[in-house]
């Protein structure tokens, strides 16, 4: 989200952001609030719940769009924290675009659960991939509020046109990577070096630690 923000300042864009809290700098941005910032303090999420959380920053960014004098051109929104910001969009008559950095929600908990059974494990309720019907039923207010849906692979376009979302409202996109960051090393390791694998991700069946456990072994 900060280089699609910056990038696009880059471009020559104006680009008002709210969220959350903000980690770095934003070069060329106008920051026009922090939802999840008092003062110099940071609110942490588990402190009042996610849920609360982004409903408390719905209100806010839909407050700010239907404030007279904004005058926004595009509306550009993450999941589970925008329906009341979508609908704010839609009456004012703005262009509301929807990321879906993943796969449709109820595929997403159709194949948890399936995985679960098959290894035979059962998920905390916690866990952000349990069964959720009053979360999967928000997301699909949010799908249907949005002009279109910013998709980032054509696996997660397919996840949602199999549940009906027209192919005209799944948009595809690319995010990229930053080449300051994530290049190659210079130095190449020696062949006589040990294979070394990190897995950064919750250790549940979603993220897929066990498929890549499964794949070492046939290896």
């Amino acid at each position: 989200a900060w280089y699609q923000a910056t990038g696009l300042a880059r471009q020559g864009a104006e680009v008002h952001v709210v969220c959350g809290s903000v980690e770095r700098e934003l070069p060329g941005v106008l920051l026009e609030g922090e939802t999840m910032r008092v003062g110099r303090q940071k609110i942490p999420y588990r402190l009042v719940g996610t849920d609360r959380a982004t409903a408390h920053h719905d209100r806010h960014v839909a407050a700010m769009l239907l404030n007279p004098g904004n005058g926004f051109d595009v509306v550009h929104v993450w999941p589970s924290g925008a329906e009341r910001t979508l609908r704010a969009a839609k009456v004012l008559g703005i262009p509301a675009f929807l990321e879906r950095p993943n796969a449709h929600t109820a595929f997403a908990f159709d194949v948890v659960q399936s995985e679960c059974a098959r290894l035979g494990i059962r998920l905390r309720r916690s866990s952000p991939h349990a069964f959720d019907a009053a979360k999967l039923a928000r997301e699909e207010r949010e799908f249907a509020a949005a002009d279109a849906l910013l998709c980032p692979s054509e696996f997660v376009a397919a996840t949602h046109a199999a549940k009906g979302e027209p192919r005209d409202r799944l948009l595809r996109h690319r995010y990229g990577y930053d080449p300051q960051r994530f290049s190659p090393p210079t130095t190449r390791r020696p062949p006589t070096a040990s294979l070394v694998v990190a897995f950064l991700g919750r250790l549940e069946p979603r993220k897929g630690a066990h498929l890549a456990l499964e794949a070492w072994r046939r290896s």
